[in-house]
This record gives C-alpha cells, sequence and structure tokens, in this order.
C-alpha cells in the first residue's frame, strides 16, 4: 500500500511539472514563460509563438472571448496528441483499409476508361494517317544581315497524299532529344489548300525554340532528336476526319494531354484521373491523403472542438504568411 502511495504521489508530481503555462493563450508569454517552455523543445515556441501573437492581434472580440479559455498548456497536449505516432500510424492503416473498400476500385475503372478511350483514339489517328504521310523535310534559317545572329527559322514539312488528293489537313509535331525520354509541347499546323501531290509546307518555329532548330539541316536535326507527328484532323472527298469525332469525354481528353506533355507532373496526372473519375464513375471520390485527413481532423476535433478551431485558424494564418 505503501509502494501505490509513493508512486501515485511520483506520478502527480510529474504530471504537475510540465514546464508549459497553465495562462490563457489571450496573454503573453514573459521571456522566463517561454524559456522555461524551450526546455520542452516544443515546436510551438521554436516556429510559432510570434505568429501565435501576431495572430491573436487580427482576432475581433468574439473570437478572442472564445478561444481564451484555451490555456498555452492545453494548446500544447492537443499539440502532441496531433503528433502522436502511436495514436495516428494504426489510424493511418486503418483509413487507408477503409478508402481501399470505399474508392479504391474507382482507380481501377478510371484505368480501364482511361486505356479505352487511348486506344480508341489510336486507332483513329492511324485510319488518317492511311490517307497521308508528314514528315520533316526542310529546315530554313535566316540570319540577321550585320550581326549573324539568327532571324528566323522555318520548318518545310513534306506532306504525301496516300489515296488521292486531301483537300485540307492539320497535324501536330512535338520533338525530343534521342538521349532524353521528355518531349517538347504540342506543335499545331493547318494546311487548307488542296495537296494533290508530295508538297513541302512551311511553318515558322517559335522565338523560343528558334536555337533548336536553328542553323541545322533536317537529317542533322532528325539524327539528334526524334520527331513526333501525328494527324489530327484531315478533310478528303468533302468529309471532314477528325479526332473529335469520337466524342471522347472532355476529363479523359485532359488526361491524355497531360500524359504526353513533358511539363506534366505526376500530381497533374493524378489531378486528371480524380476527375475523370468524378466526372464519369464516383462523384464524391476523394484520394487516400483526402479521406486520410478528413477523418483524421474529425478525431481531433472530437479530441477537443476548441483547441481545433484556434489551431486551425492560426495555422491557415501562419502558412498564408509563410508562402504569400
Amino acid at each position: 500500500m505503501k509502494k501505490i502511495f509513493i508512486s501515485l504521489i511520483t506520478l502527480l508530481c510529474f504530471v504537475s511539472c510540465s514546464n508549459v503555462p497553465k495562462k490563457s493563450v489571450e496573454q503573453p508569454l514573459s521571456n522566463k514563460e517561454l524559456a522555461a517552455w524551450l526546455k520542452e523543445d516544443t515546436l510551438f515556441v521554436t516556429e510559432y509563438y510570434t505568429d501565435f501573437r501576431d495572430w491573436w492581434e487580427t482576432l475581433d472580440q468574439i473570437d478572442q472571448i472564445k478561444y481564451s479559455e484555451v490555456t498555452y498548456r492545453r494548446l500544447d497536449d492537443f499539440i502532441k496528441f496531433d503528433n502522436d505516432s502511436t495514436k495516428w500510424n494504426p489510424f493511418k492503416r486503418q483509413c487507408d483499409e477503409e478508402w481501399q473498400i470505399q474508392y479504391g476500385p474507382s482507380i481501377t475503372k478510371a484505368d480501364s476508361i482511361i486505356a479505352y478511350w487511348d486506344s480508341v483514339s489510336q486507332e483513329h489517328l492511324s485510319m488518317m494517317s492511311n490517307f497521308a504521310k508528314v514528315e520533316l523535310k526542310k529546315i530554313d534559317t535566316e540570319y540577321y544581315t550585320y550581326i549573324g545572329g539568327i532571324k528566323n527559322v522555318d520548318l518545310g514539312f513534306l506532306i504525301t497524299p496516300l489515296q488521292g488528293a486531301i483537300q485540307q489537313i492539320r497535324f501536330e509535331y512535338a520533338y525530343g532529344a534521342k538521349i532524353n525520354e521528355s518531349t517538347s509541347n504540342q506543335h499545331s499546323c493547318i494546311c487548307t489548300s488542296p495537296i494533290t501531290s508530295p508538297s513541302i509546307k512551311w511553318w515558322e518555329v517559335s522565338y523560343s525554340e528558334r536555337d533548336i532548330f536553328g542553323g541545322k539541316t533536317a537529317d542533322s536535326f532528325l539524327r539528334d532528336y526524334d520527331m513526333i507527328i501525328k494527324i489530327t484532323s484531315i478533310r478528303k472527298d468533302n468529309v471532314n476526319y477528325n479526332i473529335d469525332d469520337i466524342n471522347i469525354p472532355k476529363s479523359v481528353q485532359s488526361y491524355l494531354k497531360a500524359q504526353k506533355d513533358e511539363w506534366s507532373a505526376r500530381y497533374m496526372l493524378d489531378y486528371y484521373q480524380k476527375e475523370v473519375i468524378t466526372s464519369l464513375i464516383q462523384p464524391d471520390y476523394m484520394d487516400d491523403w483526402s479521406y486520410y485527413f478528413q477523418k483524421h481532423n474529425q478525431e481531433m476535433e472530437k479530441h477537443d472542438k476548441i483547441c481545433f478551431d484556434l489551431y486551425s485558424n492560426f495555422l491557415k494564418y501562419h502558412f498564408d504568411k509563410k508562402y504569400k
């Protein structure tokens, strides 16, 4: 019994000896109080305290009264709860399992839809390529007379009808160094005059790409770069053939375009995949991290609603200030 009594006293002393002040957050801390709190090496003091005081001054009187019941120690306990990996690691695994059951199948369905429309698109493009062939044949570089720099660069594409005359044609091209898997953005070219025999048509290169093409021949350029050309529209025998004729869903179009764009980061593909899911499969879909944070916030709010409101609003202020 004596041992139990001593253990209880030890526990009470431990709990009561926290360096975090039991002082309302409406009151600034003294240097002595901050120094004592720093002994616990908390993120709040080192990273947030100054901004917290600034944020407090932006609150109206009603909010200050509402939050004044929160003490620094209570807020510190709330933050520690938020950072407790023994609590949140198992919770994250549980959320992942729930998400997989509720939303995981939509990922597979989206991938199937995207693959289907990509296949249909490729078949349509292949059909149009039976009517004509387009290839880079010439590069013409014009130089300034006096300073010698590149003034203008034109690309000459050889367009060859394969099944009789074509009335109009639109094609896109992109290129990439052979040593690199990435390619440039798509460039669109339109010829509105009839082509009855193999003909070279010219298009000007943008200013930003003059140094890439300038001074080269078509052969030397194609030695170092892959040129990807696809016909997207063609008019033949008074009939229009167009990639748009197959009515690919807009969200799928965006995904396929981003997939072929070297500047599209992985998160952009994830964004467009989500667009495919919400527009065609599951309107209330959310990704796994969004699902976890929603459940996490619900748990945090349940744990201490007033601290949750205070801390959430403060963090928004803090990060808006930091990254603007």
